[in-house]
């Protein structure tokens, strides 16, 4: 082997999930949600999703955020593993190393750089939790969603923003 490594860049929606302890009571409001959209109309059913993630996931109170989510996990979907024609980068990437990084870039300074392992889930709590977290923001058409769940376990912060704290500053 000569060293090199193969760097794949895509976008991806990602998000913190709930603390283990709390992650099935949450499931069983989103899927009592997800179940009951055929009874509904598309507006409503995204209406009352967001109300449902507010109530759930999304916190104004910086108390109830820490009490409720694992901020030191990220989970995404791997929805291109399931595209005949996707390059499929990142999953074959991931069958081999499972250390990967991820970028958050917001345009012309602010930047933040993610180090960690990625566990990968087909099924369980984590991976039922990720796939109606999108079916509440992409009004399944014909059932409940079931990509492959990619959960990063955080171990490295770096501020990569151009300002006098960035220039890649580790915050942990």
């Amino acid at each position: 082997e000569d060293g090199s490594i193969f760097v794949n860049a895509k976008v991806v929606g990602a998000g913190f999930v709930p603390k283990y302890n709390l992650l099935k009571e949450v499931i069983v409001k989103l899927r009592a949600h997800v179940d009951h959209l055929s009874d509904i109309s598309i507006e409503e059913y995204r209406k009352e999703g967001l109300k449902l993630l507010l109530n759930t996931v999304y916190f104004e109170e910086k108390e109830r955020a820490y009490e409720t989510i694992d901020f030191k996990r990220i989970a995404m979907l791997e929805i291109a593993s399931r595209i005949p024609w996707s390059s499929k980068h990142t999953w074959r990437n991931l069958q081999e190393n499972k250390r990967a990084c991820l970028l958050y870039y917001m345009p012309p300074t602010i930047s933040f750089e993610l180090h960690g392992t990625i566990e990968v889930h087909t099924n369980g709590p984590y991976h039922e939790y990720v796939n109606l977290v999108h079916d509440i923001y992409h009004y399944p058409k014909s059932g409940r969603s079931s990509y492959p769940c990619l959960i990063m376990k955080v171990e490295e912060v770096y501020d990569n923003s151009s300002g006098p704290k960035g220039f890649g500053t580790r915050l942990l």
